[in-house]
């Protein structure tokens, strides 16, 4: 490696100063045009410095590189994915909190929603009609809250359900939660079909029930052909995964056909709890009309606009839907 002029001089007013030999001109000279952005930071030349200075040194050289990542720009590590600390005199490395998001989204690339992650988000929701603006409002404050676990979206396809509940997860994966999205009509034929083989299930439900943030995508899907209603395998597979999230208090995310009246004629238990876990129709439990046109939904209550349509909640209150 052939060096300049100009790092040739610097190397030897280097070696000057290490040992002791440099003039008050020369040091001023390699202050002025030699020293490294470092030294001039730690406002003491390299040659000067004591053991504990030069792992500050080498610490603060660590802090300063960057990194070309996937996953988002970390001011803290500069996308290294670590931070370099002195204690007790000596350099150590320590993991960015950067890295529990970048693993998150790992988890979140495997899914078959991978596509839609990044795509789906609150800034390109469509919100022109009032009810859609309001049940955008209420996702958001699910997100920045922690005494009810679940978010319920319900009923009519087409309504956006869907792409709130994915901009609600990524939100929360980008804030440090470890998540997994899955398809319920997927995912329950699976655990049906291997509800035999030693081992599997068993970890498969361990993991539903346990993962900090799940999304559970057409929740107890059925068929649209004919009046298939979940079985009672389906039901009870759903109540052992959200009895244990509920119970935990584990972010929970669910879309589903079924409104909550729906699901609540067909399982009283299984709505209830869901019904309660997200704070009952005035919260986070939310249902859109099963013959709506143009987007309409049912009555969101805090709407004056459309306090004159009938609630679909109505039959919950008053204890029938409580455990």
């Amino acid at each position: 490696m052939e060096f300049t002029k100009k790092e040739k001089r610097g190397l030897a007013l280097f070696d000057l100063l290490l040992h002791g030999r440099a003039s008050a001109e020369e040091r001023t000279e390699y202050i002025n045009l030699h020293a490294t952005y470092e030294e001039k930071r730690m406002g003491k030349l390299l040659s000067e410095m004591s053991a504990e200075d030069f792992e500050e040194y080498k610490a603060l050289e660590e802090n300063l590189k960057r990194a070309d990542r996937d996953g988002g720009y970390c001011p803290l590590c500069r996308n290294k994915g670590y931070t370099a600390q002195v204690e007790e005199g000596r350099m150590r490395f320590v993991t960015c909190e950067c890295e529990k998001r970048r693993e998150n989204m790992a988890l979140v690339t495997e899914s078959d929603y991978a596509h839609l992650v990044t795509t789906k988000r609150f800034d390109n929701f469509e919100v022109d009609k009032p009810w859609r603006k309001e049940t955008l409002r209420r996702v958001k404050a699910w997100t920045n809250q922690r005494a009810l676990p679940v978010l319920y979206l319900g009923g009519k396809s087409g309504t956006g359900k869907t792409h709130l509940a994915i901009a609600a997860f990524y939100q929360l994966v980008l804030c440090g939660n470890r998540g997994k999205l899955i398809s319920w009509r997927d995912e329950s034929r699976d655990l049906k079909f291997r509800m035999t083989e030693y081992g599997y299930y068993d970890k498969k439900i361990r993991e539903l029930k346990t993962i900090p943030l799940l999304m559970i995508d057409d929740f107890l899907w059925q068929p649209t052909n004919g009046n298939s209603l979940p079985t009672d395998e389906d039901l009870r597979l759903a109540k052992e995964i959200l009895d244990g999230r509920i119970n935990m208090g584990l972010k929970t995310i669910i879309t589903s056909n079924y409104s909550i009246g729906e699901l609540n004629k067909i399982e009283v238990v299984l709505g209830g709890r869901i019904y309660q876990s997200s704070g009952g129709s005035e919260n986070y439990c939310v249902s859109f009309g099963a013959t709506c046109e143009n987007y309409r939904a049912k009555k969101i209550p805090s709407l004056v606009d459309l306090a004159e349509q009938e609630s679909p909640f109505d039959e919950l209150k008053g204890g029938a839907a409580h455990v």
